[in-house]
């Protein structure tokens, strides 16, 4: 599904623009995915299984 970019601004006046993940994306979501994953026991995955 493809999302149409949007710039909004957060608490502190920042501007932030939203958008779909494109393959360019994939390695800064997986780090995120696992540092996630790590920070809650109740997560269907663990760290260690997202590739």
């Amino acid at each position: 599904m493809y999302i149409h970019s949007m710039m909004i601004k957060d608490k502190k006046d920042r501007e932030i623009i939203l958008r779909t993940a494109e393959e360019s994306d994939a390695e800064n979501l997986i780090d995120y995915l696992k540092i996630t994953a790590g920070e809650t026991p109740f997560l269907i995955r663990e760290p260690d299984e997202i590739t």
